[in-house]
């Protein structure tokens, strides 16, 4: 019977959820790229006539270097740009994919990895000394990069957004002043990672006869009331000082807490276009963001239902775990928790669940009228930019090879991660990959989150305090000045 439901629901959702961008495009912002020609790729994975087309030229054996987040970091590490190892699945297809790059255009691919990249880029670029051609880091490290003049525009790169190996939202939704800083495309997964949704508890769900989450997806019942309801019911009995049962592991404050991602997952941005001006949400959703907080404080608080990352960590500190996180995390994983929200680059400290193991779910709708689900992005996840260092970096160079690698990292590693490691690997029923098919199809970036604009610390106040109204009052001014000095740098930096 389970089976045959299961079959039931995975036909249900291929009709009935049809995931969608959540872009904000601004007024008269629209830009493409110039159509390149040349002949067909070798070394094709397909037959040349179905092949894009490349312009391919022969660097000599010239180093391509990537300056990038290591791979060892204890928190947003970069993964799977380059392996001199083969050993399992995905580093296999990194170094395929990278062999086909340095046959096609004669260079021969290196990263150099420290801790924070940015730390050093100023630096390299006034003193002439910049050693590498692409950066990859945390986005909100790069934004700062981005206002000293330290970043390249990369409209001017001549990339087709357009196409699926770039990340055309990213693209839109990170332009500011005409101007495009960031952006993500197939060569990293860092930015698949890091949308936040939900993870469950299946045999908690089935043990407690709780709403299913799937069940309720699937006939567009998955809203923000239902979700509290669930939390609501799996109550802790245990005695104090104890790890017992909880409806949500929880995170709080301004970058990650459940609010600010359930917020966006109701629909609020927080900066929006309006006749050409940026305006926050203090501004355009006062009242929703007041209806939310009023429905999640009640039970977020409870501490019979959540339990945050530091009270955990403050009953059980046992074994040895990087961070709170990771030991919070494990928790789940033991079976304390219904709900954790986080990205799907954690689904690995999941493998060993106990019961039936997990199931995934988007963030809650508002209510049923919402057309779309949304998911933002984690603000620290790893993204690309260009140094601003003209005349040790070759531009074109690295626009021709940088679109040639993320064309190639769509046929090879990002299925390997996404397809196979994510979907069939670290899921086992046939709803969770189109669970997260929508996640991937709904992310939605905040500009706010990557320049700095501290809309995000004003809503943790006013969940804080539980007065939207009050917090916006006194924030609006300052928040239209942050913004006002943020366009001036760009303008001046022109």
């Amino acid at each position: 019977m389970k089976k045959t439901l299961s079959v039931i629901m995975a036909l249900l959702f291929a009709v009935l959820l049809l995931a969608t961008s959540c872009a904000e495009k601004k007024p008269g912002d629209e830009t493409t790229a110039p159509v390149t020609t040349a002949v067909a790729a070798p070394d094709s994975t397909e037959p040349a006539e179905t092949e894009p087309q490349f312009v391919f030229k022969n660097y000599g054996g010239e180093t391509f270097t990537v300056y990038m987040r290591s791979e060892t970091s204890g928190s947003y590490p970069g993964r799977y740009i380059d392996t001199e190892e083969v050993s399992e699945h995905i580093s296999s297809e990194v170094y395929r994919r990278n062999s086909i790059i340095e046959q096609a255009f004669g260079v021969d691919i290196q990263t150099i990895q420290v801790s924070d990249p940015y730390k050093s880029v100023v630096t390299d670029i006034s003193g002439g000394t910049v050693e590498y051609d692409l950066l990859l880091d945390r986005r909100v490290n790069l934004a700062g990069l981005a206002k000293q003049g330290a970043l390249h525009d990369l409209n001017e790169m001549g990339w087709d957004y357009s196409k699926p190996w770039w990340d055309s939202k990213s693209a839109e939704q990170y332009e500011i002043g005409g101007k495009l800083y960031v952006v993500s495309n197939d060569v990293s997964v860092a930015n698949l990672s890091g949308a936040r949704f939900f993870y469950f508890n299946k045999k908690m769900v089935d043990d407690r006869k709780l709403y299913d989450p799937y069940e309720l997806a699937s006939k567009n019942e998955w809203v923000l009331d239902k979700f509290l309801e669930m939390v609501s019911g799996v109550e802790n009995t245990e005695p104090e000082g104890t790890l017992g049962i909880y409806g949500l592991l929880m995170e709080t404050g301004a970058s990650n807490g459940n609010y600010i991602h359930l917020l966006t997952g109701c629909g609020v941005r927080q900066t929006t276009w309006v006749d050409g001006k940026l305006v926050t949400a203090f501004e355009t959703d006062v009242e929703k963001i007041q209806n939310v907080f009023d429905k999640v404080k009640p039970v977020f608080e409870n501490p019979a239902l959540t339990l945050t990352y530091d009270q955990a960590e403050k009953i059980d500190s046992s074994g040895t775990f990087p961070n709170k996180y990771d030991r919070g995390r494990s928790r789940f994983a033991q079976g304390h928790f219904l709900f954790v929200q986080n990205g799907m680059g954690v689904a690995a400290q999941f493998a060993d669940m106990e019961g039936d193991g997990y199931g995934v779910i988007p963030n809650p709708k508002y209510d049923s009228d919402q057309p779309e689900y949304a998911h933002k992005i984690d603000k620290y996840s790893l993204i690309w930019a260009v140094p601003e260092a003209t005349g040790t970096v070759d531009f074109e160079r690295v626009s021709l090879i940088m679109d040639y690698w993320a064309y190639q990292s769509s046929l090879t590693v990002m299925p390997a991660f996404y397809e196979i490691t994510i979907k069939t690997k670290r899921v086992s029923d046939p709803i969770a990959p189109q669970m997260l098919d929508i996640v991937k199809d709904t992310i939605c970036y905040e500009l706010a989150d990557l320049f700095g604009i501290k809309v995000a610390d004003g809503l943790d106040k006013a969940y804080t305090t539980g007065s939207v109204t009050r917090i916006a009052g006194g924030t609006v001014t300052s928040l239209n000045s942050d913004i006002e000095n943020l366009m001036l740098s760009f303008r001046n930096s022109d």
